[in-house]
């Protein structure tokens, strides 16, 4: 199951790592050529702009996305490239930034870890929306009525079958939950006398949906609740994932 809330999240995550990527391969360049004659030392800096890209949102998530996969490009071309005015390698110097980058890069790809959390997540806020959204169709068929021969509305239930950690631990990672299903409730219809009524039978008895309202009212709340609890778990693993972003970053 995809994850939209983490689309923008990971196009920064990859931009970052081919960042990290490119300054290794640098870094490892400049050493190399340490008693190289001549040789001017070349980092790239794309902090700056991924930072700006990241904290200044667009009114548009794909544009977002698109700006960072321009960016990805033009790391690939080379163009945040830069080279010293020193043509001096200073060995301490690059190990230091040589360690500095391997912290970063291993830090981003366990933040990648986290986005699974986000999967996870998004399953159960796919779950009770349905639930509520069920809830609320039942409670709109109340009070409708059948003619007689014809079966009223039947309340539906949401079916989310339990599945236990190890079933969910798949490869040593979790999956998400499988997906639920909407099924009808067995309760009979609930007959009313009321020989009036143009869908009353030939005893004047009238079928109407046997919804509980005081029950679906219970089952939105519910279901709100494990909603916003869902939220708060996908804002958790985002923080988390952002930390891992900051990590190093600063110089």
């Amino acid at each position: 199951m995809s994850d939209p809330l983490s689309s923008i999240t990971g196009a920064i995550v990859r931009t970052a790592l081919d960042g990290l990527s490119l300054r290794q391969q640098l870094i490892a360049a400049n050493i190399s050529n340490a008693n190289t004659s001549g040789y001017a030392p070349a980092d790239v800096n794309f902090e700056e702009t991924l930072n700006h890209l990241s904290t200044n949102s667009s009114a548009s998530k794909d544009e977002d996305i698109e700006a960072l996969a321009q960016l990805r490009r033009d790391l690939s071309e080379g163009m945040y490239v830069s080279e010293s005015s020193k043509q001096e390698v200073e060995l301490d110097m690059q190990l230091m930034q040589l360690n500095e980058t391997v912290i970063r890069y291993q830090a981003l790809i366990e933040g990648l870890g986290y986005f699974k959390s986000f999967g996870i997540s998004a399953a159960g806020l796919t779950v009770e929306k349905l639930r509520m959204e069920t809830a609320a169709l039942n409670l709109a068929n109340a009070n409708s009525t059948a003619p007689p021969g014809v079966e009223p509305y039947r309340p539906m239930s949401v079916v989310n079958k339990a599945v236990s950690f190890s079933q969910q631990l798949v490869g040593g990672e979790l999956s998400p939950m499988p997906e639920p299903a909407v099924e009808p409730q067995l309760a009979a219809p609930r007959m009313v006398y009321d020989p009036a009524h143009p869908h009353a039978d030939a005893n004047g008895f009238v079928a109407y949906a046997n919804v509980d309202s005081l029950t679906e009212m219970v089952t939105v709340m519910r279901a709100t609740r494990a909603y916003e609890a869902n939220i708060k778990a996908i804002n958790a693993a985002k923080a988390m994932a952002q930390r891992a972003l900051d990590i190093g970053s600063s110089k």
